[in-house]
């Protein structure tokens, strides 16, 4: 069983270099000036702040679920990404690894999983559930910085798809919990209502 697996995963970790240098090496000034802005999550703060702050202050109660459903998939992601995944798998990143990356900035952390996709397809995902109306701008946000980690030389396409997963994943546990505890602990709080 295990011989039969080994052409499988090296013909997708071809597909995953492949796949990098298609990306990495896919410069144009404006990109080259862009993506490492994207890429930068200080950049997101103020957005992040201002709108946790808005769901808080404006939102009403399902505001306040929302801004309490984020914290707590931005921890969960965020955590499995770089306490769990990265330790575990122990991936360089391709700046370090591969000799002809192009790359913003040299990081010597592990890869695998991307904390960035992992974190941003998270709130994408809890946005397009609770605000659907987002989910053009959420989809757009996710996809840029997630593109901008393999543009910058930091991640494989597989680490970003891996950490869209555990994003995805941890929003859905997160909006699946949101909704037990509000419709049978707390039914005065349900947003649906």
């Amino acid at each position: 069983m295990i011989d039969q697996l080994v052409p499988i995963w090296e013909a997708l970790l071809a597909w995953d270099i492949r796949t990098f240098y298609l990306i990495n090496h896919a410069r144009t000034p404006f990109l080259d000036v862009v993506m490492p802005f994207i890429t930068d999550f200080d950049n997101w703060i103020p957005l992040v702040v201002v709108t946790w702050l808005w769901l808080v202050i404006r939102g009403g109660k399902k505001g306040r679920i929302a801004a309490v459903g984020i914290l707590l998939v931005i921890l969960l992601a965020d955590q499995t990404a770089s306490s769990i995944f990265k330790p575990l798998f122990k991936r360089l990143r391709p700046c370090i690894e591969l000799p002809d990356a192009i790359y913003w900035s040299r990081k010597k952390s592990y890869s695998f999983v991307s904390s960035h996709a992992a974190n941003m397809f998270g709130l994408a995902t809890y946005f397009s559930v609770n605000f659907p109306k987002t989910i053009p701008v959420v989809l757009l946000i996710a996809f840029s910085v997630s593109y901008s980690r393999i543009y910058i030389g930091v991640h494989y396409p597989l680490d970003v798809i891996g950490g869209a997963i555990v994003g995805i994943y941890w929003a859905s546990f997160v909006l699946i919990l949101e909704r037990i505890i509000t419709q049978n602990l707390f039914p005065k709080l349900n947003p649906n209502r």
